[in-house]
């Protein structure tokens, strides 16, 4: 019977703590397989970076991971540190901590759900915790609209954390929808955006009065609860691996005159880490206004 079991016996608010220690405390993962997927696989984050200390890693000016120069000649070391951190001009990227591979495979862990199942007692007092307690993340806007769309209105006010994936600048169709019933009970939003440098945008972007325009539709969220906003603005992974791919051979001889054009280039196209940090913290400031 319900009323032997020791957990019930407990203080409701000691069994609330072993709820939200039992069911939340994750990032998760909301994908599908295609977009002809009609499911949804919800996984536990398994990148070995926690979004916090990411942020951290961001913002802070002193971290410098680049190898030293030792000798004169050393290409290898020298590309490398391009896509270091330290470099004036690079960022991690969030899909470089969260790859497909790693994170978004349906092989793993999922959220264990076995207590809601116990008995009706303890699936009444706990059947929203795990949308209280956990981030959901989403790299896709059309994934989150159609996964909101899902949920029923008491999940969506229990729904405080969100982690948002998404490229800048950010056009078309592939925008967030306000949920309707809105997500009322939003306290916590992680903002990772990702840029393809171009001169256009890079000129866009650094205009302060241009800030609304990338954000249009997650300003329509319900953001009357939200108490915390990290912004993480680095370039799209994209640009590494072009980069890196065309200095496969990196002794040939042309290679170092490509070099030099492309330093060039980026020095008119990329934003330099310190630009990326003062979009990141204005984009962050102007999500917490009403």
């Amino acid at each position: 019977m319900q009323s032997q079991s020791p957990l019930l016996d407990l203080p409701a608010e000691l069994r609330n703590r072993i709820y939200e220690f039992v069911l939340g405390g994750e990032l998760l993962h909301v994908y599908r397989s295609s977009y002809r997927d009609t499911g949804f696989h919800i996984t536990i984050c398994q990148s070995q970076s926690a979004e916090a200390n990411s942020y951290k890693r961001f913002m802070d000016p002193s971290i410098d991971e680049r190898a030293k120069i030792t000798s004169k000649y050393t290409r290898k070391v020298s590309l490398q540190n391009y896509f270091t951190v330290g470099d004036e001009y690079y960022v991690d990227p969030c899909s470089s901590r969260h790859t497909r591979g790693e994170c978004y495979n349906a092989g793993n862990p999922s959220l264990d759900l076995s207590l809601l199942r116990v008995c009706k007692q303890i699936y009444y007092e706990a059947r929203l915790v795990p949308y209280s307690t956990n981030a959901f993340g989403f790299q896709s806007a059309d994934t989150f609209n159609i996964f909101i769309s899902t949920l029923t209105p008491p999940k969506r006010s229990a729904l405080e954390k969100l982690h948002l994936t998404r490229n800048i600048p950010n056009t078309g169709p592939n925008q967030i929808k306000p949920p309707d019933p809105p997500l009322t009970g939003l306290k916590s939003l992680h903002l990772s955006l990702e840029n393809i440098p171009n001169y256009s945008s890079k000129a866009s972007l650094v205009e302060p009065k241009n800030t609304d325009i990338w954000i249009t539709d997650i300003l329509l969220l319900d953001r009357r609860l939200l108490k915390t906003v990290t912004v993480i603005f680095s370039d799209h992974p994209s640009v590494v691996r072009d980069f890196k791919k065309r200095f496969q051979l990196i002794d040939v001889p042309s290679s170092v005159q490509y070099l030099d054009d492309w330093l060039e280039e980026r020095e008119h196209r990329f934003l330099t880490v310190n630009q990326k940090r003062d979009i990141a913290e204005r984009i962050r400031i102007r999500l917490l206004k009403p």
